[in-house]
């Protein structure tokens, strides 16, 4: 330990925090051991004053703060509560006197001060050298083992093999060279450690651990680790060794290898001895082998334990049970990772926001039960934990995750304190339970069809239209209404109570606190679709259904669309190389890029797999690290890359909010965005010089077919709907037989004369699949004043889309979330939304009509 003495210490800035600055988002990141983000009304003022604490000199760095304090015309009392924010947040420490042994340990010093918050910033070094561990066997891994332990500072090391140094040792290991061989393995070390680290201790015994008795007559206790990497011995003897560690408080870990796997296992947790058990258990006599230790395993030993102990020391966690095989990490490159390997780093990255580990998950929660408890108003901080939790378990429900983790029993735990939260809201509405919600989607999830070997309806509906036969389309198009139809009466029932909840809150209130739209801007938007919608009607049809004949149009509910991939998008992988190429040959926007690139090298992003998960394509947000998290289908299709895209936007601006998302976002404006960031993807990759055009036309074709589904069919189920709810408001109630009359007349009354559809009633059953039509609220209009916003702006902005960006994240940081006084900021004096729009629609029937040259 340094004693410290009166004016020996400097406070100096903790650098090892990285800390990177962004001054155009007024935001300093660090890590403490999870990246965070500093918010700041003043980037240089704040910028400027960490760089004052990084002066050798104490009487220097006072000179540099009084020149910040005049330069930024800091008061000597907001000096003092900035300096004392730096020092209570861990920012800095408390530099001792140059010496010999601080010069020589400030690579560790640095590493570990991360973590330690104290102003001394020498806890968990401290921790470190008065540590001792026991070593048995200082073979291939054990030897060098010694070496990195003593390196990272541990002062007190007691090393057991009977072993002499052979020639075939020198290269499985960093410390033997030819000159040892028939030398005692621990008088080695112990005379190279002397001059390598001579402040660590090392206490060598060259005997062999046959049982416990030979353990304990070396009375080697107290120690904190045993760490056996020996090769000869029983589980009766790993079992005594790891009882009586257990006795001491201690742990035994054992390591080796086999095959290309080196394994660090824990014997004293549960896990750890099961793992062991089923080991021996499962060994035979009949064994052919040789060793193939090398410095690969000696050195990956210490990587696995170096693990171990870092965990111990930050938060006396040791995993039970570590392994790493050379042969996963040859399979791997950072630019070519299979599916497999973005999931399992997926994963990881979430585990990271909440531990996928029941009990600790009920720590958490009874934790922040006890806080919900003890106090009449909760604390943002606490609603911002419960939100994100639900994302977290909303995310696992939605990738089929919540049972392989063994999570079902804390889950319900967790939905029934949201549930006595919802009833504590002021208002005290709730639109519909967790129960209500997860039976809706098990009836779903049952919903099969028999004919077909039982196939889950999603999946039918999902490759219907790929289906070559046109006839056997058709019977697919009608097993799948007539399943839905003997479900009928249970889908409307779940429809029927939701809605009933729903009329009890003011549709205007519901517009501007979910949506962040007034009734009256809603209604602006509604004219104008409904203006227009004939036209488009006409227009959509016209394009993609191309016919001889000029007065009809005739719109086939069951046309094809080619089946298999699109090679430019055939997998995530390529998707991400088409869209970051793009990006970067035609579209002048460096951050957009980095969003893209951090998405994917981040592993933000995880493609579901199951068949069943039909349409779940959702970005999570969590404000405390500004993560954001993405799950969706990806098939190769290109509407799976225009839903990429899409969510990609979502994550992009999602930063933005900082710690006020639950707050201030908004639905329409979300989506706006959202489809704002698609539409410039759409824009790089239609003038991409180096696709040809071919494929640029296919994928303009296809983009069409999209915008349709945005713009015209999600507009036609809001207006069902809202026909739905008229009618349940008049009549209480609402049967099959009503909904498929409503059904029929909507479809008389919406299509334009010269318009003929075929097969269009047995798709009428198709929205009661839809989880946002039976639990939303009229949000169906969201997409289609969203999409045309977002349209419109572009077609504003068209030539000054970095002018764009910036004004929608001063929009986003000044918290004008809400329609109107977001386009207000971005409109000119005399423009109004009404007029925005306007302008936007005749721009989307150019683009409609267009080929790729004209396109947006």
């Amino acid at each position: 330990m340094i004693s410290k003495k009166a004016g020996a210490f400097v406070k100096k800035l903790k650098e090892s925090l990285n800390f990177r600055g962004f001054p155009e988002k007024n935001e300093i990141m660090y890590y403490d051991g999870e990246d965070k983000v500093l918010e700041v009304e003043d980037f240089h003022a704040i910028w400027t004053l960490l760089e004052t604490y990084r002066g050798e000199n104490e009487e220097l760095q006072k000179e540099k703060r009084r020149q910040w304090q005049k330069e930024f015309s800091i008061l000597n009392e907001e000096c003092e509560v900035l300096c004392s924010f730096l020092e209570e947040n861990g920012f800095l420490y408390e530099e001792p006197p140059t010496s010999t042994h601080v010069n020589r340990n400030s690579r560790n010093f640095n590493y570990f001060n991360v973590y330690d918050p104290s102003l001394e910033s020498r806890t968990i070094l401290d921790q470190i050298e008065s540590l001792h561990i026991v070593i048995i066997g200082v073979g291939t891994i054990g030897a060098t083992l010694v070496l990195t332990l003593a390196k990272l500072g541990i002062k007190n090391i007691s090393i057991i093999d009977p072993d002499f140094v052979e020639d075939k040792n020198i290269r499985a290991q960093v410390l033997f060279d030819y000159e040892d061989v028939n030398e005692y393995k621990v008088n080695v070390i112990k005379d190279k450690l002397a001059s390598i680290e001579p402040e660590c201790v090392i206490n060598g015994y060259s005997q062999r651990i046959n049982n416990i008795d030979d353990l304990l007559d070396l009375n080697l206790e107290p120690f904190h680790f045993i760490f056996g990497c020996f090769d000869e011995s029983s589980e009766t003897l790993h079992n005594a060794i790891a009882s009586h560690a257990n006795d001491l408080s201690s742990k035994y870990i054992v390591l080796g290898y086999f095959n290309d796997s080196t394994l660090a296992n824990d014997l004293t947790s549960q896990q750890g001895m099961l793992t062991l058990h089923e080991s021996y258990k499962n060994a035979t006599s009949y064994y052919i082998s040789e060793n193939r230790g090398t410095i690969i395993q000696s050195l990956i030993g210490s990587i696995l334990i170096s693990k171990i102990l870092v965990d111990h020391l930050l938060d006396n966690r040791t995993s039970s049970n570590l392994s790493f095989n050379l042969c996963d990490l040859n399979a791997t490159s950072l630019f070519n990772r299979t599916q497999s390997t973005y999931s399992n780093d997926f994963m990881s990255q979430l585990s990271q926001l909440m531990p996928l580990d029941e009990q600790e998950i009920r720590n958490k929660m009874n934790y922040l039960k006890e806080i919900i408890e003890s106090i009449n108003e909760i604390p943002n901080h606490v609603e911002l934990e419960v939100l994100s939790m639900y994302q977290i378990f909303d995310l696992l429900l939605n990738l089929g995750a919540i049972e392989e983790y063994n999570l079902e029993p804390v889950y319900q735990e967790f939905l029934e304190l949201v549930d006595r939260l919802d009833n504590e809201e002021p208002d005290g509405t709730v639109y519909y339970s967790e129960e209500l919600y997860n039976d809706y989607l098990n009836l779903v999830k049952n919903i099969k069809i028999p004919d077909l070997a039982n196939s889950h309806i999603y999946e039918v509906l999902n490759n219907l239209n790929t289906v070559k036969d046109y006839n056997e389309r058709l019977g697919l198009q009608q097993m799948s209404h007539y399943s839905m139809v003997e479900k009928g009466e249970e889908l409307l029932d779940f429809f029927i109570k939701v809605k009933k909840n729903y009329k009890k809150v003011s549709l205007n209130s519901y517009y501007k606190e979910t949506l962040g739209v007034k009734n009256e801007t809603v209604f602006l938007f509604k004219e104008l679709l409904e203006d227009h919608q004939g036209e488009l009607i006409t227009l959509f049809g016209k394009t993609l259904f191309p016919s001889s004949d000029d007065k009809m149009t005739l719109i086939d509910y069951l046309y094809e669309i080619p089946s298999g991939t699109n090679s430019f998008v055939k997998n995530i992988e390529n998707s991400k190389e088409l869209l970051i190429n793009s990006l970067k040959t035609n579209f002048n926007n460096p951050f957009m890029v980095e969003h893209v690139e951090r998405m994917f090298n981040g592993f933000h992003i995880k493609v579901i797999e199951d068949s069943n998960h039909h349409g779940i394509n959702r970005t999570y947000y969590f404000p405390q690290t500004k993560d954001n998290k993405i799950i969706l289908t990806h098939k190769g299709t290109l509407e799976d890359f225009f839903i990429l895209c899409h969510e990609l936007g979502h994550a992009y601006y999602n930063n933005m909010y900082g710690h006020s998302y639950f707050e201030q976002s908004r639905q329409i404006l979300n989506e706006a965005l959202a489809y704002l960031f698609e539409l410039q993807c759409l824009q790089s990759i239609i003038h991409n010089g180096n696709l040809p055009d071919d494929i640029k036309s296919d994928i303009h074709t296809q983009y069409i077919h999209r915008v349709n589904k945005i713009v015209l069919s999600q507009f036609s189920i809001y207006q069902l709907e809202d026909t739905l709810i008229d009618f349940i408001t008049e009549h209480n109630d609402l049967t099959l037989s009503d909904y498929l009359a409503i059904q029929r007349d909507l479809d008389k009354k919406l299509t334009p004369e010269n318009v003929t559809y075929i097969n269009q009633e047995f798709t009428h059953m198709n929205a009661l699949l839809n989880t946002s039509f039976v639990f939303g609220y009229r949000d169906h209009i969201t997409d289609p004043i969203a999409y045309l916003l977002a349209f419109s702006l572009l077609t504003k902005y068209k030539g000054k889309e970095n002018l764009l960006d910036l004004k929608v994240k001063s929009a986003l940081e000044n918290s004008h979330t809400g329609i109107e006084v977001f386009t207000k900021e971005l409109l000119d004096t005399n423009e109004t939304v009404h007029s925005l729009v306007r302008d936007g629609l005749k721009a989307l029937h150019g683009f409609i009509a267009a080929g790729t040259k004209s396109a947006i």
